[in-house]
């Protein structure tokens, strides 16, 4: 199969699934399942979970000041002075807050066990 046959059946495959949720949620379960066979694609539907739970939570400036600046020079793509002093005066666009979260999900399960003491399943 060809990549864009891939994304066309990975879209429908998508599709279905929601609609699947309401009246067969097992079958959602068992394909979330399978797909966490891949060490991959588990740690990045776990990172979705802990990121949800950060906003969700209203923690997401918390993480923010957790990164340093070489971090945010980094997801930004912005000279490291300019990083700095955005961290110091902690001033980020919305459009820049979520790129920061984007790039560093990953740590967003140990941002919650430090911040709390306890991981959220």
């Amino acid at each position: 199969m060809n990549k864009k046959e891939l994304k066309h059946q990975v879209k429908d495959l998508y599709n279905e699934l929601n609609e699947c949720i309401d009246h067969s949620p097992r079958i959602v379960e068992f394909v979330l399942k399978v797909a966490k066979a891949s060490k991959t694609i588990e740690c990045e539907l776990n990172n979705g979970i802990y990121m949800r739970e950060i906003k969700r939570r209203k923690l997401t400036n918390d993480f923010i000041k957790t990164c340093n600046h070489f971090d945010i020079h980094e997801a930004l793509n912005i000279d490291i002075k300019e990083a700095r002093k955005k961290l110091k005066n902690f001033d980020f666009t919305i459009k820049e807050k979520n790129i920061i979260l984007d790039t560093f999900k990953g740590g967003a399960e140990r941002f919650l066990n430090r911040y709390d003491g306890e991981v959220i399943n």
